[in-house]
């Protein structure tokens, strides 16, 4: 089932087994099909803590461990008159609590320049201020089309990060 050898191998020998080969790869994330709630969230948290969402993370899943995934907010999807899922984005907030991070916005190519991205972004960011936080959103600042989308949701650019490492070896 998994061509590369796991780099990153978790589980508790009972409702889960994660396994990570390298990028671009997803994660792969395995779990009976009559999982509970309760062992949904030990997924989720064991996921979220080893993976962050944020830092680029995909996973491949099953269908109601997605949705547990996106109930928990950390998961956004926006869906086409057909109820097709056809923009994604993440939704985080800080550990301090007064910033609410957006990122991973994704649209798939076929719904692209029909204002779901906008709309997605949009309203995000319309909840992150209901809330009471500050929007922060993460995206390549050298794509022009998707920031183009994001200064019409309301956005103007603050700066640039970059990030830095050494390659593993």
């Amino acid at each position: 089932m998994i061509s590369e050898e796991c780099k990153v191998l978790l589980t508790d020998h009972k409702s889960m087994i994660i396994c990570y080969s390298d990028a671009p790869f997803p994660v792969w994330i395995w779990t009976p099909d009559d999982i509970t709630e309760e062992e949904m969230e030990n997924v989720y948290q064991t996921a979220a803590g080893n993976f962050p969402f944020d830092e680029g993370y995909t996973f491949d899943v099953k269908y109601e461990l997605a949705e547990y995934f996106v109930r928990n907010n950390s998961a956004f999807f926006w869906e086409d008159g057909n109820g097709k899922h056809v923009v994604s984005a993440t939704y985080r907030p800080n550990e301090k609590g007064d910033m609410l991070f957006l990122g991973r916005v994704y649209s798939r190519k076929e719904a692209r320049h029909k204002y779901y991205t906008e709309n997605l972004v949009y309203q995000l960011t319309k909840k992150a201020l209901e809330e009471g936080y500050l929007p922060v959103l993460y995206t390549n600042a050298d794509y022009k089309p998707s920031n183009e989308c994001f200064k019409k949701a309301g956005y103007e650019l603050k700066g640039k990060l970059c990030t830095v490492g050494r390659p593993e070896q």
